[in-house]
């Protein structure tokens, strides 16, 4: 007796469920985060059939975000860490070990992408630079590692865990501004006037090398309270630059109010916290830990918040006036629908359009 192929007894993968894909009949996820009775009827099969966890990360099916790199990538990796190229920008590299950058950042972080420095010009306004991490330095365009992160895009943040955009042994080693070190970095600099705007006339944009301090959110912070009678002179020094880094973000957090920024929208404008939300699984079983933390970064983060959109805001009028093109994101400012509202579930955030 002949079987139909199409019925055929086979094991099922995820590669068979159209419902993850976007044009399958129930167009993948919902975007409130829900699944439909179809694809919840989908997702307990694979379950059952020991193909997926309880707790399986739909997106990162959904998206075929690579969660792992090969054995070869890997190897790759590890020899160009060991034994670096010639730095091709040699001749123009910016030499900046002169400055204090200041790498705050989360203390969990182990990529740690950027840096900030400030320096009192005589005519008292402040130049402020930004010290982005610079794998180019390592990296040759259109290398297996370029082509791997080309197509990863960025690093995914995940509540289980970061993939990075990198194997971690270039990702957290010398992709990475690592404290007390000479760190690789494009660095953009340019006076801060007094109104808050960006002397573009003194914009500097170029290839440099750092040595990073590393600092947290809460240490900043800390700092910037205390009583610097109680303080040494390293610590006093510390916080100098800190109040001066506070000060320009002032400075442009003004500059960017009086020309309708979303801080602008209300007197007492309070950002949200960010939200940590971190989990793991318990061996031996599906049972998972979940953690959610909302974090205040305080004046920590808006000094680096105002940093690094100075630093985008430069870029882009140096890439304007120059004819350019340069990808950029936007968020257009429109109120929800009362119909997008109403289908958004108590406690969900839905994305509207």
């Amino acid at each position: 007796m002949l079987v139909d192929p199409v019925w055929a007894p086979r094991v099922l993968g995820p590669q068979d469920l159209r419902v993850l894909g976007p044009k399958g009949p129930t167009r993948g996820l919902s975007t409130r985060g829900l699944l439909t009775a179809n694809e919840e009827n989908a997702r307990q099969l694979l379950v059952r059939l020991g193909l997926w966890n309880q707790h399986e990360n739909l997106e990162v099916i959904r998206t075929n975000m690579p969660t792992a790199f090969s054995a070869e990538l890997e190897g790759l990796a590890a020899e160009l860490a060991a034994a670096p190229p010639p730095d091709v920008d040699y001749e123009v590299r910016l030499e900046l070990v002169h400055l204090r950058a200041l790498a705050i950042d989360d203390e969990s972080t182990q990529e740690v992408d950027d840096a900030i420095s400030v320096e009192q010009l005589p005519d008292g306004r402040v130049k402020l630079w930004v010290h982005v991490a610079d794998p180019s330095r390592y990296i040759s365009p259109g290398d297996a590692l370029d082509m791997e992160a080309r197509k990863r895009g960025s690093s995914a943040y995940l509540p289980t865990g970061t993939v990075p955009m990198f194997p971690l042994v270039l990702a957290a080693g010398p992709f990475s501004l690592r404290p007390g070190l000479r760190s690789s970095a494009l660095s953009v600099c340019a006076p801060i006037n007094a109104d808050g705007s960006i002397d573009m006339k003194e914009l500097t944009i170029g290839p440099s090398t750092i040595v990073p301090e590393r600092l947290s959110d809460g240490q900043v912070n800390d700092l910037l309270a205390s009583d610097t009678k109680l303080a040494d002179k390293e610590q006093i020094d510390l916080i100098d630059v800190l109040r001066v880094a506070e000060r320009v973000a002032n400075l442009r957090q003004g500059w960017r109010r009086a020309r309708g920024s979303i801080e602008s929208l209300t007197e007492d404008y309070d950002e949200l916290p960010d939200m940590d939300v971190n989990v793991s699984r318990l061996e031996g079983g599906d049972e998972w830990v979940v953690q959610v933390i909302a974090k205040s970064g305080g004046i920590a983060r808006g000094i680096v918040k105002e940093a690094m959109l100075f630093a985008g805001e430069a870029v882009a009028q140096y890439g304007s006036t120059r004819g350019l093109p340069l990808p950029y994101q936007s968020q257009a400012r429109k109120d929800p629908s009362e119909q997008s509202l109403a289908s958004s579930g108590s406690g969900f955030a839905g994305k509207h359009n």
